[in-house]
């Protein structure tokens, strides 16, 4: 089993795509405007914490939560965000997501849509294999390149 450490929530922008964090960060200050209270939830996600999260409702207590294992998320290649609404309560998922949809979709930001409504992502057209095989081969600061050329 993994550390504890790996297979907890991270909230660290700094291991995002900063082209991505900077589209996210326009988009989440517009929703916010427009008065959603809508934070990160998760940023990067290690590969020991995608296999958790796809363990959950099979192998472990709990709901099944994602349908992709390690490698198979955009979450581990610095893409991919969860969002929730922030309340006074803590966090919660029980918010309009689609109405965040025109305001993070103007930024060139892809949704998950209802059935993972928090999870945007920005993949410059690439496919999860794409991501999978270029940083396999030439690293992630590869990947990052072609996607800023795709945009």
């Amino acid at each position: 089993m993994a550390k504890k450490s790996q297979i907890e929530i991270n909230r660290d922008t700094d291991l995002l795509f900063p082209v991505f964090f900077e589209k996210l960060k326009a988009g989440l200050d517009e929703c916010r405007e427009a008065g959603y209270r809508v934070e990160i939830f998760e940023a990067y996600r290690s590969p020991e914490r995608q296999d958790y999260l796809f363990a959950q409702g099979r192998s472990l207590p709990g709901r099944i939560v994602t349908r992709a294992k390690a490698w198979r998320s955009y979450h581990q290649y610095g893409l991919a965000v969860d969002v929730a609404f922030k309340t006074s309560k803590g966090w919660t998922w029980d918010g309009a997501f689609d109405k965040l949809v025109p305001i993070l979709a103007n930024q060139g930001l892809q949704w998950g849509g209802q059935g993972d409504a928090g999870h945007w992502q920005l993949t410059g057209g690439l496919s999860i294999s794409d991501c999978e095989k270029i940083t396999s081969e030439n690293g992630l600061l590869e990947l990052w390149r072609k996607i800023q050329n795709g945009i």
